[in-house]
């Protein structure tokens, strides 16, 4: 019977070390597959003008729009998200792009190496409009179109580097900003 028994063990020990081992390289190989991909596209941040960085999820920290130093990136077109930047050379003409997600940013391209926008998210009612259209003061707003039940609001702002970006409200609150 203690034959049994030894024999027993040492096979459950065998296998619990074998699973352990697997699991072990599951894990690493899961940590490896699970980084986000670095700038896809050509263009690189300017680091002799005011520029921005942000990786990671906007949802919690959807305030960032209010940042000094973002208004300045976005102002002077030197904004990187999740390593992505829309493209110096904009499309003249309308076109349809693919979007994707990168964390819960949208990203438009058009072809492979195109981005054409940006499309950032902060928390539900986290921005009012009043305080946006005050932090954005200095931005020259091109046009502002309100809908029939007047509950949404789209700001159009054009920026110091001739480039554009839209702010989205819905009853009062930022709901997206798009950099274009």
């Amino acid at each position: 019977m203690s034959k049994y028994l030894k024999l027993l063990s040492a096979s459950g020990l065998a296998t619990a070390l074998l699973f352990t081992s697997v699991g072990t390289s599951d894990v690493a190989q899961a940590q490896t597959t699970t980084k986000v991909p670095t700038n896809t596209t050509a263009r690189q941040l300017d680091k002799t003008k005011p520029y921005y960085y942000y990786n990671g999820y906007f949802f919690y920290s959807g305030k960032t729009v209010l940042n000094q130093q973002f208004k300045d990136a976005v102002n002077h077109d030197n904004v990187m998200i999740d390593g992505y930047m829309v493209n110096k050379k904009r499309l003249t003409q309308a076109h349809s792009a693919a979007g994707f997600y990168s964390h819960d940013n949208l990203i438009d391209k058009f072809d492979k190496n195109t981005i054409v926008a940006i499309t950032l998210t902060p928390k539900t009612k986290s921005i009012s409009k009043q305080t946006f259209e005050k932090a954005y003061q200095s931005f020259k707003l091109v046009r502002q179109t309100t809908s029939n039940n007047k509950t949404s609001v789209t700001n159009l702002y054009k920026t110091k580097a001739g480039t554009y970006f839209t702010a989205y409200f819905e009853k009062g609150y930022l709901v997206s900003i798009t950099i274009q």
